[in-house]
């Protein structure tokens, strides 16, 4: 049976101010390794392992590690996230790891209409995830489908160079 890797970047319930927050449970867990049959599933869960606070070096390290670990890099971007997940998203990038972002339309991350600085932008993505991830899925049916397919025939994956790609772009368009 083949195996495939998991890391879940999202917010991790920290206590009981956190009970409404959407977040990686058991029941996305068990709705992927369903969706995934035929796969030994496996979740590289930031909250599993000792958080090691008291040493910020290796608390950082055990995320990267997992990050680095996976097969597949899942982002739930269904709300608005801390500085972790986008550190998550560009360490997946810097080993070529796909990254499937759940981002439903309307949401903070993806809007029909925004008006920044005075601009007034139609099917705003935010740039970091429009940017880091290989798919943009609406729901968690779509991201499994998306890795279902990835998984019997592998596209290409983004790495690194997207970022040295952006910087590039911006460099061109308005640093003359």
């Amino acid at each position: 049976m083949r195996k495939a890797a998991f890391y879940l970047s999202g917010s991790i319930k920290k206590g009981k101010a956190d009970d409404g927050k959407l977040c990686w449970g058991d029941a996305e867990k068990e709705t992927i390794r369903k969706g995934l049959e035929g796969f030994e599933v496996v979740f590289l869960d930031p909250q599993v392992g000792g958080r090691h606070l008291e040493d910020p070096v290796t608390a950082f390290g055990h995320d990267m590690a997992l990050v680095a670990s996976a097969d597949f890099v899942l982002v739930d971007a269904r709300e608005r996230r801390g500085l972790g997940v986008g550190t998550e998203m560009l360490a997946a990038k810097l080993r070529s790891i796909p990254v499937v972002s759940i981002v439903p339309r309307d949401s903070h991350y993806h809007r029909g209409r925004l008006n920044y600085l005075g601009v007034e932008v139609n099917d705003y993505m935010h740039p970091f995830i429009f940017s880091l991830s290989d798919a943009v899925a609406e729901n968690l049916a779509e991201a499994i489908n998306w890795v279902k397919a990835h998984l019997s025939s592998p596209g290409p994956v983004k790495g690194i160079e997207v970022v040295e790609e952006a910087i590039k772009r911006y460099k061109e368009k308005h640093l003359r």
